[in-house]
């Protein structure tokens, strides 16, 4: 195994162009289709898209806060940093005020969103944990149906393999995160 060491400036670039191919050779429209067949029930149609949409709204919530923090942290003088640090620290004890505020207030609400929210992300991260798109020199046999298992193996290619499992490991620190906050708040 090698082990390298990024300064703080490559980690940035590798973030952003890994963000750049998810967004551009993810095959979202794909996966969405095949597992929408999997659950093809008209009888759960109605409770399926509740699902989904309570999926969609929890992820713009979770996006809107990184982008909110990270925003705070990197605007700022980087001149005087002593400026910079109480303005981060301000921002982040007001938003922990708010955070506390809103999960007593919402609780209810959130449990709404989380957990259905969680069983997509759940249905998502097993189906890119079967993939078995060629890995460096291993050809492992197929398990998904052929016609997602190619648009999985192209964005595998693109990534050169980080793409699935980085996802996955994202995906489950969303979900470690979600159930981090339920002790909290009861």
């Amino acid at each position: 195994m090698y082990v390298f060491h990024c300064c703080a400036g490559e980690a940035i670039h590798l973030a952003r162009d890994f963000g750049y191919v998810c967004e551009t050779e993810f095959p979202a429209r794909q996966v969405a289709e095949y597992l929408s067949r999997q659950h093809s029930d008209p009888s759960e149609s109605y409770r399926r898209k509740e699902l989904i949409h309570a999926t969609k709204f929890y992820f713009e919530l979770l996006c809107r806060s990184w982008v909110t923090i990270y925003d705070s942290q990197t605007q700022g003088t980087w001149e005087n940093p002593s400026v910079h640090l109480v303005s981060v620290l301000s921002f982040r004890l007001l938003v922990f005020f708010i955070t506390i505020f809103l999960f007593h207030l919402l609780f209810l609400n959130f449990l709404l969103i989380f957990f259905p929210s969680s069983q997509i992300t759940k249905e998502l991260i097993d189906l890119l944990n079967q993939d078995r798109s060629p890995l460096c020199n291993t050809r492992l046999q197929h398990i998904l149906d052929p016609s997602i298992q190619r648009h999985l193996t192209h964005f595998s290619l693109i990534s050169h393999g980080f793409g699935s499992p980085a996802i996955v490991a994202a995906l489950t620190a969303i979900q470690v995160s979600g159930l981090q906050v339920l002790p909290l708040v009861l």
